[in-house]
């Protein structure tokens, strides 16, 4: 317990603003639904979230990796293997292609998928 009165609890006040302040202004309060889309565009379920990491094979743990290096200006979409090419990748094709100011890293099987979506390609 400080003394409200005293010199440490005004520096602790203080130190607290300023904190305070830099989480607002990092957007800290949109945190949670900014890793959620990371996890959601990356093809993590809900459910997912809370599983340990040593629950998953090797090439989910490999996604969670990517969303662990992610930020908030960088976008991450998933297309699997185990989701067949249709109206979902589709749609979402379009959207990347037409969003030229975003930045996003795309996995996909879909090579047609990939060549109307991409102008760059990196293999880890």
């Amino acid at each position: 317990m400080l003394d409200h009165a005293g010199l440490e609890y005004e520096a602790v006040a203080e130190r607290y603003s300023m904190l305070q302040e830099r989480f607002h202004a990092l957007d800290g309060y949109a945190l949670d639904a900014q890793v959620g889309g990371v996890l959601t565009g990356l093809g993590f379920s809900k459910e997912d979230w809370t599983r340990q990491t040593d629950e998953f094979s090797g090439g989910w743990q490999m996604r969670i990796a990517l969303a662990s290096c992610c930020w908030p200006s960088l976008t991450c979409y998933c297309s699997t293997a185990y989701q067949p090419p249709g109206p979902g990748n589709s749609q979402l094709a379009r959207r990347l292609s037409q969003e030229l100011s975003i930045r996003y890293i795309l996995i996909s099987h879909d090579r047609y998928f990939l060549d109307v979506t991409i102008d760059r390609t990196v293999e880890i």
